[in-house]
């Protein structure tokens, strides 16, 4: 969004943004479901929405994947987002929500009042801890971010990580490591970048088993038919 020579840039979610206002809607959505969104273009994107609705509530959701979630989210609250998403402290981060008491913490001793006390809750989520703790039996295994090796701030193939799910998938970081590294290439702003990605990773699907083959060929269809 910071690269103004790319079709998805700041221009471009304003004027989608003036043509929801026009419709009517009561509240600005940002979903940030690949978890992409990093502090300085939250700052960028949110301050300029709240400059030109200053009316206007926004309400900021994203995943934690990429492992920025509570600086970005910080970042949201700044620039005059009125809300933000988040998780309890056990069960955030990754895929889920960044931590709800990084962000309390983060915002400590700033302009920013949640109305929210630490200390409540830390109580509420010794529940939540002692919850996934019993089921830990199940967990995917994600240990932490990958941002190293660009998989988390890819999109649209960030949905392609919800496959860790699947034990017999676990494999897939390593089939297709040098898909999620060059997908970014196809980031470019022209009608074919959709075509030209399915076919990258379609390429490579040769290298999986046929249950995961089956798999991510019908994420990555659901995928491509959303942008």
């Amino acid at each position: 969004m910071l690269n103004p020579k790319k079709k998805y840039n700041l221009q471009y979610y304003l004027d989608l943004t003036d043509k929801i206002v026009g419709m009517g809607c009561h509240i600005i959505g940002i979903k940030d479901m690949a978890g992409v969104l990093k502090p300085k273009a939250a700052t960028l994107l949110v301050g300029s929405i709240r400059k030109k609705f200053p009316n206007i509530p926004i309400h900021v959701h994203t995943h934690d994947s990429a492992g920025t979630g509570v600086a970005s989210m910080v970042a949201c609250a700044q620039a005059g987002a009125d809300a933000v998403d988040s998780a309890t402290d056990s069960m955030s981060g990754m895929t889920s929500q960044p931590s709800i008491g990084a962000i309390l913490a983060s915002l400590e001793g700033s302009e920013i009042s949640t109305g929210l006390d630490a200390h409540q809750v830390r109580a509420i989520d010794s529940y939540w801890a002692q919850t996934r703790l019993t089921y830990s039996p199940f967990e995917a295994g994600l240990t932490g971010p990958d941002s190293g090796k660009s998989l988390s701030y890819v999109h649209p193939l960030f949905i392609l990580v919800r496959l860790l799910c699947l034990k017999p998938a676990h494999h897939i970081l390593i089939c297709c490591r040098d898909t999620f590294s060059s997908a970014s290439q196809c980031n470019v702003d022209s009608d074919d970048s959709t075509i030209s990605l399915r076919h990258f990773v379609e390429s490579r699907l040769a290298l999986l088993t046929p249950l995961t083959h089956t798999l991510m060929t019908y994420i990555l269809t659901v995928t491509c038919r959303s942008l």
